[in-house]
């Protein structure tokens, strides 16, 4: 099991993938301001 912050874009995002792709039930978290 992983938590991933700041998991919704970049490297967070990657990571995220990765530890999906490799089994691991992940949980991301993240935030987008008003401005993107």
């Amino acid at each position: 099991m992983a938590l991933v912050a700041g998991g919704t874009r970049g490297a967070g995002r990657g990571i995220a993938v990765q530890l999906g792709a490799a089994g691991a039930t992940v949980y991301v978290t993240g935030r987008t301001s008003g401005s993107e």
